[in-house]
């Protein structure tokens, strides 16, 4: 499963948005770097394995 993620320059995970949301992906994107002028961030497609990516879609695990 494809997704988008968002990621702080030390390649921390900040949130994870289902791929066809790739809209709000960017809004969150814009979120965190007017906050955080210091700060980089970037957005970029992860790969999700089939079975992590059912917990996700189910609640489990989802970071926003």
């Amino acid at each position: 499963v494809l997704m988008w993620g968002i990621f702080n320059g030390s390649m921390k995970e900040e949130a994870r948005f289902p791929f066809h949301q790739k809209a709000e992906a960017e809004e969150k994107l814009e979120q965190l770097r007017s906050k955080a002028k210091k700060q980089s961030y970037f957005m970029q497609p992860v790969k999700i394995p089939l079975g992590d990516a059912m917990a996700i879609t189910t609640g489990g695990g989802e970071e926003e």
